[in-house]
C-alpha cells in the first residue's frame, strides 16, 4: 500500500503552502485541485508549517494594521533573507506576507501619484478648455471689427466720402 502514496518535493510543498497564504480569497480546495493535490494533504501540509514555524492559524496577514505592515517592511527592508525568516517566525508571520505587503503599498504610492496626473490632467484639460472658449470669443469680435472696417469702407466709397475726412 505504501508505493500508492505520493512523496512531493519539500520546494513543491513550501511553494504550495506560499500560494494558498497568499491568495486567501481563493478556496484551498480549488489550489489544491489546480495542484494535483488531495485537499486534506494540503491542509496537512499548512498544518505542519504552522506548527513548525509557530504561527496561529489565526494571525492572518489581514490582521495587521496598516502602520504594522508598514513596520514589518521597513524593518526587514534591510536584513538578509535568514534575518527576515527569523523576523517573521518572532512576528507570526510569512515572508510571502512582506511581499504582498510591499507590493500594495508601492501600489498604493503609485496609485497616489497616478490620482495627482489624473488631477492635474484634469485641471490642465479644463484650462485648455476656457482657453479656447475665450479664443473663439477673440476670433468672432475680430471678424466683427473687420467686418464693420469692411462696411465702412463700403459706405465710404458709396458715399464718395474719401477716409481721412
Amino acid at each position: 500500500m505504501g508505493s500508492l502514496l505520493k512523496h512531493y518535493p519539500e520546494a513543491f510543498k513550501i511553494a504550495l503552502i506560499q500560494k494558498v497564504l497568499a491568495q486567501p480569497h481563493r478556496s484551498m480546495r480549488s489550489i489544491a485541485r489546480e495542484a494535483g493535490v488531495c485537499k486534506s494533504t494540503l491542509h496537512e501540509w499548512i498544518t505542519g508549517y504552522r506548527h513548525c514555524h509557530n504561527v496561529s492559524p489565526g494571525s492572518s496577514s489581514q490582521d495587521r494594521t496598516l502602520s504594522q505592515r508598514l513596520k514589518a517592511v521597513s524593518d526587514c527592508s534591510k536584513l538578509s533573507e535568514v534575518d527576515v525568516g527569523r523576523y517573521c517566525r518572532s512576528h507570526g508571520i510569512y515572508r510571502v506576507h512582506l511581499d504582498q505587503w510591499k507590493e500594495c503599498l508601492m501600489n498604493d504610492s503609485k496609485a497616489l501619484k497616478l490620482d495627482k496626473i489624473r488631477a492635474e490632467n484634469k485641471r490642465l484639460r479644463n484650462e485648455k478648455a476656457k482657453l479656447e472658449k475665450t479664443l473663439r470669443k477673440a476670433e468672432k469680435r475680430l471678424a466683427e471689427a473687420n467686418a464693420l472696417l469692411e462696411l465702412k469702407k463700403k459706405v465710404s466709397l458709396m458715399l464718395g466720402v474719401s477716409e481721412g475726412d
